[in-house]
């Protein structure tokens, strides 16, 4: 795997630049100060130009789930100084006219940060990441605006590197967009043309300032004015680090589904996230649970605003319980077609500090007439049995800044139960739409009214 060059903050620069098999990078950022070793030492070097890549038009190809599109823009990929030394902070800078073009969900301000990951050639083997500013809101079916993306490192010996940009990833808290070269940007991704030459010239032989190391339960050393930035102290309880969470997927998943006594197989890229993704206790976590197609439609169209996608998800670890998901109702449905992809959210109170799993137990094809089932059990409706879509988030012991509680149906239970969000309770219901007409007969079956059960619970 070839090793990565590390953020080293706010700034959204590079941190550390591992070399493998050629002169080593590093960068200010890191705690040892130990730059690698490099593979040889050429003497004498001395730094050459580099010439810019564009503005060039060039088309990439894009994957956002399971779809495939095509993005075209000028792209200019340049470094500064050009004629860098192993005494310069080498600054990547890549920049494109134009995003891909928004699917049919509108993205609110922020929600997406455009990057990209850049390898390291030559004597090197590397990459790292540029980042640019998150967009404004972007409408459905609206090209994405241009954007300006930036990283630094810098080198401890002089040598020959190329810089390419292998992959552009347009971030999302919940579905990803990958372009690069490759017919199949995110199983088959092959490196863009987008790239440059550079040499790195010896600088003076000074050695760089030597940041301070983290400390092990040593007071943090005042750091001195030409030092690099130190590395952060070890948190304490009333300041305690991030702990990455781990969503799931996207990811294809395949469930058996039940309307009435039919079976029948669905298979869907699914994706299930949390946000925050490391809230403090009491924070009102938001769950997102999106899937890019649905169960195929029986016989029998179904009107707009009669078919609501719902699933419900167990909590489990230091927490209990469980939240209702629901999305917007669907529009009308032909007979016989894929009912489409769906966003289902639902909202808890995380009480408790420490691990929490989050399980999609079962989804609910909720219509007046028929519901359908679908999860991991043989049987969805008698036999239920929860997906394999589990998501993992810990909750922080220091109490969230906005302490919030759900709107929506009943509360939790007591310590280590979280409110449940939705409304719940049996009703009856009569089947009357179900009636069957037995052709050539002309007798009407109805079948009787049945109280309405939720799988899975």
């Amino acid at each position: 795997m070839r090793p990565t060059l590390l953020s080293s903050g706010a700034a959204g620069v590079a941190a550390l630049l591992l070399a493998m098999g050629g002169p080593a990078l590093a960068n200010p950022g890191d705690p040892t100060g130990e730059p690698m070793e490099a593979a040889a030492e050429p003497a004498g070097v001395a730094a050459a130009a580099a010439g810019p890549y564009g503005p060039t038009s060039l088309q990439l190809k894009c994957k956002t789930l399971s779809s495939l599109s095509d993005w075209t823009a000028e792209h200019t990929l340049t470094v500064s100084p050009a004629n860098p030394t192993t005494d310069d902070d080498i600054v990547v800078t890549y920049s494109f006219t134009a995003g891909p073009t928004n699917g049919p969900v509108p993205v609110p301000a922020g929600d997406l940060t455009p990057k990209a990951t850049l390898v390291a050639g030559g004597e090197w083997d590397a990459e790292t990441q540029l980042t640019g500013p998150a967009y404004g809101a972007i409408g459905s079916f609206e090209a994405m605006p241009g954007a300006t993306l930036t990283g630094s490192f810098w080198v401890e010996e002089p040598g020959q590197m190329t810089l390419t940009v292998a992959n552009v990833l347009f971030d999302h808290s919940v579905v990803d967009t990958h372009c690069n070269s490759g017919a199949d940007p995110v199983t088959s991704p092959q490196a863009t043309p987008i790239s440059i030459s550079l040499t790195i010239g010896e600088g003076s032989g000074d050695p760089r300032p030597t940041p301070t190391p983290t400390p092990t339960g040593e007071p943090t050393p005042t750091p001195t004015a030409s030092a690099s930035p130190t590395a952060a102290p070890k948190p304490t309880e009333e300041e305690e680090a991030d702990t990455p969470a781990k969503p799931f997927g996207p990811k294809k998943v395949a469930l058996k589904c039940k309307t009435l006594s039919s079976l029948s197989d669905w298979e869907a890229t699914h994706t299930l996230t949390m946000s925050p993704e490391n809230p403090g206790r009491n924070a009102n976590v938001k769950i997102t649970l999106t899937y890019d197609k649905g169960p195929t439609n029986g016989p029998v169209p179904v009107g707009a605003g009669e078919l609501v996608p719902k699933a419900t998800v167990k909590v489990g670890g230091v927490s209990g319980g469980t939240v209702e998901l629901a999305g917007p109702a669907y529009g009308s449905i032909n007979p016989e077609t894929a009912i489409p992809g769906s966003t289902l959210t639902g909202n808890f109170v995380a009480k408790d500090p420490g691990l929490v799993t989050l399980t999609v137990a079962t989804f609910l094809f909720d219509h007046a007439v028929v519901d359908t089932f679908c999860n991991s059990g043989a049987d969805p409706e008698t036999g239920p049995k929860d997906t394999e879509i589990v998501a993992e988030f810990t909750v922080k012991k220091k109490e969230a800044a906005n302490p919030g509680t759900p709107g929506g149906g009943g509360g939790g239970g007591g310590n280590g139960t979280l409110p449940v969000t939705g409304a719940g309770g049996p009703w009856m219901l009569l089947l009357w739409a179900t009636a069957l007409l037995l052709p050539g007969v002309g007798l009407m079956l109805w079948l009787p009214t049945r109280k309405r059960r939720t799988a899975g619970i």
